[in-house]
């Protein structure tokens, strides 16, 4: 009788290039596993990084087009254990060059830039994945080194890098500059009440009107790699400010003030963020050997969500789906995935 000794595995949604962590329910002689011990799904490739007696540790290099791929582990020529991982749907096939947050519309619609032929051309693509054709179309070609994207209220609101500006992208290719002097914007969230705040890589914060006048809001810490911004239910601003040295943070001001305090800090890369409608806090961190999706939920306990091998950005749509992206590829993680 088959007895299934994977208690869990954490995180059990992994991209390729991710590392995850097999709990045993009871002890197994670590000198009788090696990596032909594990199989995943029928193309892909298991690596064992380390071993314990109730607790083994895999990379994972996904070549199955399956979302749910069944890992098996084999112990003296029997199958002891089986655990289904789960791996996000990726939205397009193309390898893109992806260095900000993407941004979801109203009806599971995402949009994301790509940077690649921005040396060549001056303007980075911004995509769109069609959630009902699941197809990636161009959807803005000629906006000048676009940086960062927020949906709202039926706009596609895009920030330039090098022009200092502030689009609002009404369709395909129909686009107006709405606010300029921006400094080097790479950063862009909009509140509940349509406050839209643009951050400058040089440690400005400004806050624009309805008008498009943009005026100074507070000084924030400088980041050559741009900003991800997202505000909480309650118009709290959280930002993450990544850095390849030292500490990195993620700050918080709070709805009413005007001081960015520090709500985070690890020695580990940081990427987006976002939030869930009821409060659940989510980022990418990124270690040396492993990206990660994080959440804090309201009661403050911290759980990894998904493993990848280098994560930048991260948005919840509106159904609390996560649009994820490593630096070439970008995925959903749909909600089940996240509960079950």
């Amino acid at each position: 009788m088959f007895r299934n000794i994977i208690k869990s595995i954490e995180p059990k949604i992994s991209v390729s290039g991710g590392i995850l962590e097999i709990n045993l329910k009871r002890e197994i002689n670590v000198e009788y596993i090696s990596n032909s011990s594990l199989t995943l799904g029928n193309k892909s490739i298991v690596r064992i990084l380390g071993i314990g007696p109730k607790k083994i540790v895999i990379q994972v290099l996904i070549r199955d087009n399956s979302n749910i791929l069944p890992l098996v582990l084999n112990y003296l020529s029997k199958t002891v254990g089986k655990y289904n991982v789960i791996v996000p749907w990726r939205l397009s096939n193309e390898k893109y060059i992806i260095a900000s947050s993407p941004t979801s519309d109203d009806y599971g619609n995402v949009y994301f830039i790509d940077i690649k032929n921005i040396e060549n051309s001056g303007s980075g693509t911004i995509y769109k994945h069609n959630l009902e054709t699941d197809k990636v179309e161009v959807y803005v070609s000629t906006i000048p080194s676009p940086s960062s994207l927020f949906y709202y209220d039926g706009v596609l609101w895009v920030t330039s890098v090098n022009e200092r500006k502030l689009y609002r992208v009404i369709s395909k290719e129909n686009y107006e500059v709405f606010s300029q002097g921006l400094g080097s914007a790479y950063g862009l969230a909009i509140d509940s009440k349509g406050g839209i705040f643009v951050g400058d890589q040089t440690g400005n914060l400004f806050k624009i009107d309805y008008r498009g006048r943009a005026s100074f809001y507070t000084n924030i810490p400088e980041s050559f790699k741009g900003y991800h911004f997202a505000f909480s239910p309650n118009d709290d601003l959280y930002f993450s400010v990544p850095s390849n040295m030292g500490m990195n943070y993620i700050y918080r001001i709070k709805n009413g003030h005007k001081n960015p305090e520090v709500f985070l800090k690890t020695y580990n890369i940081l990427g987006g963020v976002s939030f869930s409608k009821n409060g659940d806090f989510f980022w990418a961190e990124n270690t040396r050997d492993e990206g990660i999706v994080f959440v804090l939920d309201k009661k403050g306990i911290k759980r990894k969500i998904m493993t990848g091998s280098f994560l930048v950005g991260l948005n919840l749509d509106l159904k609390d789906n996560i649009i994820v992206n490593d630096v070439n590829y970008i995925y959903r993680v749909f909600k089940k995935w996240i509960e079950n």
